[in-house]
């Protein structure tokens, strides 16, 4: 007998070699940044976090937490990624 996993808490969407996770109470997917692909990105920019954040208003702390690897929807995930000029599937941590 195979244990279900338990739906009500997260649910693993795989799509284009990336792993999403479902947050059912939010109704909204949520994802991860590559810590050094982001931070990258933004060097490349020659922006500061804070610069971003304020550009995006968003909270400065969000945007840190964000490029700290903490997950966040994908719709923030979309508009960070646009504010930086990257493709989002650059930037995302990819899955197994």
């Amino acid at each position: 007998m195979t244990q279900s996993p338990n739906w009500n808490i997260i649910a693993l969407w795989n799509l284009q070699n990336r792993i999403s996770r479902y947050n059912f109470t939010k109704g909204e997917y949520t994802m991860r940044f590559n810590v050094v692909r982001v931070k990258t990105a933004l060097l490349v920019t020659g922006k500061t976090q804070l610069e971003l954040a304020q550009r995006l208003e968003l909270s400065r702390r969000w945007v840190g937490a964000a490029f700290n690897g903490r997950n966040i929807s994908e719709k923030t995930a979309r508009h960070i990624a646009d504010a930086l000029g990257a493709p989002l599937d650059e930037l995302i941590e990819k899955g197994d």
